[in-house]
């Protein structure tokens, strides 16, 4: 499907008060998403979507990326560290419980 033109476009556009933007433009300097700054507006996420794709093209607010990609060093050192954890919380667990093999009776088996 190619573009749009403008006779085939909806014919609402919401139209913006200055206060609402003002609004959003300080909410996505603080870092929020824009499903947060609907929730917080009670606006449509996909408005405010739509919105601050707009601002940062006229470049009233500046370009975010998608975030640094975790490489699979990351990933594994991650998951090795929270293997780790687990690891010490069932041990924890288990001597709590008397199943590290010192009162579970299981020496004489």
């Amino acid at each position: 499907m190619g573009k749009l033109n403008e006779r085939d476009r909806a014919p609402y556009r919401r139209s913006w008060a200055q206060e609402d933007l003002g609004e959003i433009i300080r909410f996505a300097r603080e870092g929020m998403t824009a499903r947060e700054i609907a929730v917080e507006t009670g606006i449509a996420e996909n408005s405010v979507s739509a919105k601050l794709y707009r601002l940062r093209k006229a470049g009233r607010l500046p370009q975010v990326g998608r975030g640094r990609r975790k490489s699979k060093e990351d990933v594994n050192e991650e998951m090795a560290a929270l293997m780790a954890r687990f690891s010490a919380a069932c041990a924890v667990i288990r001597k709590a419980c008397g199943q590290d093999g010192s009162a579970s009776g299981k020496e004489g088996k």
